[in-house]
């Protein structure tokens, strides 16, 4: 593909993947944790709109893009710190299969598209 668009750099990258653009901290993370947070939960929200606030608070709040254990999502031990996104990161990227949204959540603009 660098062949064929002239003055293009493609960087393969890891999950999650962390870069800096423009000054601005990016996170890129692909993975349905929608799913598995949902199917472990044990406060199930009817709404989906609840459903969201809640799975983005847990992100948020506990820092971490594994908020499960580690039977839902295993991980290696020695490089758990990479899922850790303390401090917050200005911009949070969730490649995740969810229906759009947008909504705030304090100060915060949370969006999905696709």
């Amino acid at each position: 593909m660098e062949q064929r668009i002239p003055g293009i750099k493609i960087i393969n990258a890891t999950n999650p993947a962390r870069f800096s653009l423009f000054g601005k901290e990016i996170v890129l993370f692909r993975e349905d944790l929608h799913k598995k947070l949902s199917r472990n939960s044990i406060n199930i929200k009817e709404d989906l709109t609840e459903q969201r606030e809640y799975y983005i608070h847990t992100i948020l709040s506990q820092g971490n893009l594994a908020p499960t254990p580690l039977q839902i999502i295993p991980r290696i031990w020695h490089l758990g710190g990479s899922m850790s996104i303390l401090p917050l990161p200005d911009i949070l990227i969730l490649a995740d299969v969810v229906e759009d949204f947008n909504m705030s959540l304090g100060n915060d603009i949370l969006m999905k598209k696709y």
